[in-house]
């Protein structure tokens, strides 16, 4: 035989001998039930249920399951079964953001407990469904940690021409020895700032915009909020910032601990600069600080899941898994236990005075 007849069989015969037939495994896309549920000392347990979406982008709304049996155990005994209500997100404009319209709003099904969660105790859920294999997760609900003293201060700096505002906070708590302890630091602002009266112009007295926000990514060059970075390819193309606020007490074990931090004053803040300080009645900013012992899954979950909308469009980067504790499913059921104080500038609310609530919540 020649030689040039040779190559080609040989070529034939290797790739032939390669080839691989795998069966695909239906398994795979099969919708699971997700849980969403973070529970807090003192507080009913409310459970989200609802089921994957097999190929992301192809369905549109999620399904909320309302007729799954949701059963309950505390440190291992059957508690109850929980009951199912719902939820229609009335019509506004924050349907935007959902993706929907006033013709198609979603309905969410939550299932509820009458039991109240306790510091120290393990909650368990088992959850069974004919449409879904079932699945089941585990937390506990950690204890308090007090915050012992506390302070504020506002400052202004002057940054390329412009005045920024901040509020400092220093907040001091022991952390408790020989465990590994879990935290999150949670701000909550409302303000209220003057503005004429648009809708009625002959109302010279104006009108006080009254804002809600959850803020995050607080400025502060403590180690505990912002860990070194280590990773080549976040020094190159950025990190996801601490955007919950998070963080353990691997440096602090059993030691009290002095936090500090800053939060953008002007960011929430809205000034029309037509009347004088001491014109602008009834203007306000109250901030309620919460210093949060959580659970480990409740560090990951956070962690993973801001990571993964992060790097989710970087072509260098591997896809990102969100942390998940339910067993033959996905999501998170995890635990919390807050300690809290508020300080507040200017008198609210102020009798006589007009209050228009903005619908800018989050």
């Amino acid at each position: 035989m020649k030689t040039y007849y040779i190559i080609p069989i040989l070529f034939i015969l290797v790739f032939t001998a390669c080839e691989k037939v795998i069966e695909f495994d239906k398994k795979l896309i099969q919708p699971k039930l997700v849980i969403n549920s973070f529970i807090t000392a003192d507080s009913i347990i409310d459970v989200k249920l609802a089921s994957s979406k097999t190929i992301p982008g192809v369905e549109h709304a999620f399904v909320w399951p309302d007729d799954a049996i949701v059963k309950l155990f505390v440190d291992g005994v059957e508690t109850e079964t929980l009951s199912t209500y719902t939820i229609e997100y009335p019509e506004s404009d924050q349907f935007d953001y959902w993706g929907y319209t006033s013709d198609s709003r979603p309905t969410v099904g939550y299932h509820s407990s009458t039991t109240r969660a306790i510091a120290g105790k393990t909650y368990r859920l088992e959850v069974s469904h004919p449409n879904y294999e079932s699945v089941s997760t585990e937390t506990f609900i950690p204890q308090k940690v007090e915050i012992i003293a506390y302070s504020n201060e506002e400052t202004t700096e002057n940054q390329n021409g412009y005045d920024y505002t901040y509020q400092t906070f220093h907040i001091k708590f022991k952390d408790t020895e020989g465990e590994n302890n879990y935290y999150q630091l949670a701000i909550h602002s409302i303000s209220g700032s003057w503005s004429p009266n648009y809708k009625d112009e002959t109302d010279s007295s104006g009108v006080i915009y009254v804002s809600e926000y959850n803020v995050s990514n607080v400025s502060s060059d403590d180690r505990l909020l912002n860990p070194d970075q280590e990773d080549a390819n976040d020094f190159l193309f950025g990190s996801p910032s601490n955007r919950y606020n998070l963080f353990t007490d691997e440096f602090i074990d059993g030691k009290e601990y002095d936090l500090s931090f800053s939060v953008d004053k002007n960011y929430y803040y809205y000034d029309d600069g037509s009347q004088t300080d001491s014109e602008k009645i009834g203007e306000f900013n109250r901030y309620t600080i919460t210093l949060k012992s959580i659970t480990r899954e409740a560090y990951l979950y956070l962690r993973s899941s801001y990571a993964q909308q992060w790097y989710g469009d970087d072509f260098f980067s591997e896809p990102v898994q969100a942390f998940s504790n339910v067993e033959n499913g996905a999501g998170i059921f995890a635990g919390f236990n807050s300690a809290a104080f508020s300080v507040q500038q200017g008198e609210y609310p102020v009798d006589g005075v007009k209050y228009e609530y903005m619908n800018n919540y989050y």
